[in-house]
């Protein structure tokens, strides 16, 4: 099982990739150490880093967000209190090479991984959390409004899913409307009217769309 993230190091000026490769025992993914390797474009080529800090499991190809310098991922911790396992985000430095936890509240720590999805919302790192209940379905969304302060977390909104057919959270858009797929097309939701709008582009079951919040990117979205 591995992971890969892709990042840029501001202080050497060099883009990097970092791949994180567990390997399962009879315990899960429990014991045995993974295996961090650190790929540079002024390097070109693979090099094994021995201490990076890596605490907790990195689900296999765990969607990532760059921020602050950083690739993040949602994980979970291994096992530490019986099964439960708490989920949390995993950042890795791309400067000093080091792996840190951004603890979530506990809400969403009790939730299990798949629920959470990370993403970027104006400059600031957030998670959308799936509820799928009997009595409600939708995505809650938590902003950190002060990166690496675990009280700053804050819930923003929450979007209820009334006729279940919101498949998963995107991105956002200048405007702050959230993009989603809904039956393999993309669509945007205003959180203001709570209505959505077909934008004419398929998504499709394999393919993943990916919406990076860069100013030169997805211009045609705006």
């Amino acid at each position: 099982m591995h992971s890969i993230g892709f990042g840029f190091d501001s202080i050497n000026h060099d883009c990097k990739v970092v791949r994180v490769t567990y390997v399962e025992d009879d315990d899960g993914f429990d014991i045995v150490p993974p295996e961090v390797e650190l790929y540079a474009l002024s390097r070109g080529c693979w090099q094994s880093i021995s201490y990076c800090g890596l605490q907790s499991i990195i689900p296999k190809r765990s969607p990532q967000v760059y921020i602050n310098g950083a690739v993040h991922w949602i994980a979970y911790d291994r096992k530490t209190n019986g099964s439960f396992r708490r989920s949390l985000i995993v950042s890795f430095n791309m400067c000093d090479e080091l792996f840190r936890q951004v603890f979530l509240p506990d809400s969403l720590a009790a939730q299990r991984w798949t629920n959470l999805k990370i993403n970027v919302f104006g400059e600031s790192l957030c998670v959308m959390h799936h509820v799928c209940s009997s009595a409600n379905k939708g995505y809650d969304m938590w902003v950190m409004e002060k990166y690496g302060v675990v009280e700053s977390w804050t819930k923003l909104f929450a979007i209820i899913d009334y006729q279940q057919s919101l498949g998963p959270v995107i991105g956002f858009r200048k405007n702050s409307e959230v993009l989603l797929e809904r039956s393999e097309n993309l669509v945007s939701y205003d959180l203001k009217t709570k209505e959505t709008k077909n934008l004419g582009l398929w998504v499709g079951r394999k393919l993943k769309v990916k919406v990076k919040t860069r100013k030169q990117e997805m211009e045609a979205l705006w």
